[in-house]
């Protein structure tokens, strides 16, 4: 299973707690959970879903569970910051494999109100069924809940990697390189070269490629990527991405459900639709909240 598979089962796994029983209960809540998933709200520490009944008002099922803190957001940055594979997931806008550990995201403990106040409630049953599908449609979503969005395990992550601060003063002795100890902090000042297709000159032209222009173009704009990864621009040209991503994948949607579907604070995201819309890169139909765009 992958990520989002393993932390779904996960899920549903705590709620059972190895009850048979519980197991049975919860199986009675599973059909048709996933067309409710866009009703699903999601805070930090809280989940509320209204579960559609044929008559009367629906009732509202809160799910709260204890956010990340202290020791154990300290273990889940320090496992994610293993390889750097884990930061390269996180700014392509996945969730590492490492964090797939159920001990680091799963909560122990689940607590499930509902409104009807009945015993064994099926409302309870297809809201955990409605969390588990939204955490495996979006692990995000999951680290959303437990109180963390993507850019805050990002921006640890590189505060975690961090030299040594400039005006701390640091002795190395570096008389017997091999055997030095201590933090070493090197300043370089690299800068890209005249021509980035210079190395296609030099490996000549691509077999059965009449035109290499498509390639240089390519090349060119990888480069361009690349210097802004290093002068670390990287986050906000991963984050661009991964928007337009989701909105070439929902063709046309509003704000509000595509900082559902993305796990983002819904008035951040606005202000970065309206700076790819400046950019050209999104279009916008009406204003305000009956705003909806695509990708360009």
């Amino acid at each position: 299973m992958n990520t989002a598979d393993v932390l779904a089962a996960a899920w549903l796994d705590t709620v059972v707690g190895g009850d048979a029983g519980r197991r049975r209960w919860l199986q009675r809540g599973r059909a048709g959970a996933g067309h409710h998933v866009d009703a699903l709200r999601l805070d930090a520490g809280s989940a509320r879903l209204r579960v559609p009944v044929t008559q009367g008002r629906a009732p509202e099922v809160v799910v709260t569970v204890a956010e990340l803190t202290g020791a154990d957001w300290d273990r889940v940055i320090e496992v994610a910051g293993r390889n750097l594979r884990s930061t390269a997931d996180l700014l392509a806008g996945d969730l590492p494999e490492d964090l797939a550990d159920t001990d680091l995201l799963v909560p122990d403990e689940i607590v499930a109100v509902c409104s009807a106040d009945v015993g064994d409630c099926r409302h309870v049953a297809v809201a955990h069924h409605v969390i588990a599908e939204a955490i495996r449609r979006d692990p995000f979503r999951l680290l959303q809940l437990r109180g963390h969005r993507r850019q805050n395990l990002l921006t640890a992550l590189r505060r975690a990697r961090g030299v040594v601060p400039p005006d701390t003063d640091v002795e190395v002795d570096l008389s017997r390189p091999f055997e030095a100890r201590g933090p070493l902090r090197l300043e370089v000042h690299p800068r890209p070269p005249d021509d980035v297709t210079a190395l296609l000159d030099r490996l000549g032209p691509p077999p059965d490629v009449d035109d290499p222009t498509p390639i240089e173009e390519a090349v060119r704009d990888a480069a361009v990527m690349g210097w802004r990864l290093a002068a670390g621009e990287g986050g906000d040209v991963a984050d661009d991405e991964v928007v337009l991503a989701e909105l070439r994948a929902q063709q046309v949607t509003s704000a509000e459900r595509l900082a559902d579907a993305l796990g983002m604070d819904a008035d951040v995201l606005v202000d970065q639709l309206d700076r790819l819309y400046s950019a050209g890169a999104v279009l916008r139909m009406g204003t305000g909240e009956a705003a909806r765009y695509r990708a360009a």
